[in-house]
């Protein structure tokens, strides 16, 4: 649904403009919502299929042409009208940089605790794997030589059950060794970037900066004697920064750093990415991905005084993708 609902306003904004192609967007945008809110999709899915039918677009599509990527329950399919472009597109020096990938996330770490100290590792449950595949997207616009800003966006879900491997207490309930547990973690995260160009050598780049990140999490937690449910809205100013090394020609590597800690709060993103520049337009992307985040999730007053649920999460991601220029 995503795919022909992204590849056909792609399609209209290429050929109609943005009178047009906007309304399109935003009508593509609610049937990815739609599948979301269904829950017959994760959000990387429609995230994924969204990016790909417009990279995909912008591949073919011509002033003529007309293209588009068709996906069923039962089929998969290229609708053509007209001619495709059959080249790359080649522009002069760029601004602006898309970036797509898809990748399995490994999770090392993934916990609940109490103002108690009570602490729940849902990553120590017996399960079958500790990993699912993903999708993340980021924007690069540079405003001139020195300054630039890039919005990233990496959405990480997963549903698995598994059996406790020991009794713990956790919010005054006994839950007992082996019990079969139910688990749904959901957590999006917006970087919102701005860095200044510090330095500029032969062989590396050096950007610093400051960055938005706006995340939502939420986390299901459900036993035969427990039921924990609570989402969050959070917003976490934090120090930005950024290395680029030419080491070849067409080859390039970046290393992107988002980085806040105190008493409650903590969010770590860590990028290594590696670009084969393929010409003006297009690259090959590969990028490893190390992500840590803590904070309080739920807060309530007792007579002891302020209580909090706090949350913790830590993964990696190894992705490929591509990188489009324009």
């Amino acid at each position: 649904h995503t795919f022909a609902a992204f590849s056909g306003a792609s399609y209209i904004y290429s050929r109609f403009g943005p009178s047009y192609g906007i309304p399109a967007y935003l009508l593509a945008g609610v049937v990815g919502y739609s599948r979301i809110d269904a829950r017959a999709h994760f959000a990387d899915d429609v995230l994924a299929g969204a990016s790909i039918a417009y990279l995909f677009n912008q591949y073919f599509v011509g002033e003529d042409s007309g293209v588009s990527l068709q996906a069923g329950k039962n089929q998969v399919g290229i609708n053509i009208q007209g001619k495709i472009d059959g080249k790359m597109k080649n522009h002069g020096r760029s601004n602006k940089s898309l970036y797509f990938l898809m990748g399995p996330t490994y999770i090392q770490n993934l916990d609940l605790s109490d103002s108690a100290g009570t602490n729940l590792n849902l990553y120590n449950l017996q399960r079958d794997r500790n990993y699912n595949y993903t999708s993340a997207i980021q924007l690069d616009y540079r405003l001139d030589q020195r300054n630039l800003i890039y919005l990233a966006l990496h959405p990480y879900e997963q549903l698995f059950t598994g059996n406790t491997s020991k009794d713990f207490y956790f919010e005054g309930t006994h839950i007992n060794s082996h019990q079969l547990m139910n688990v749904r973690w959901i957590e999006y995260n917006t970087d919102l970037n701005y860095n200044y160009l510090v330095l500029d050598s032969h062989f590396v780049e050096a950007y610093a900066g400051l960055a938005l990140n706006v995340n939502y999490s939420d986390l299901e937690v459900k036993s035969q004697s427990m039921r924990f449910v609570t989402n969050r809205v959070g917003l976490i100013g934090n120090f930005s920064g950024q290395l680029k090394f030419k080491i070849l020609k067409d080859l390039q590597s970046y290393l992107r750093l988002n980085w806040y800690n105190d008493s409650v709060t903590k969010y770590y993103n860590l990028k290594l990415d590696f670009v084969y520049q393929i010409n003006k337009s297009w690259g090959l992307l590969s990028r490893v991905v190390r992500h840590e985040q803590k904070m309080a999730i739920k807060e309530f007053d007792t007579s002891a005084g302020k209580q909090f649920i706090g949350y913790q999460s830590a993964f990696n991601t190894l992705s490929v993708g591509l990188k489009y220029n324009f």
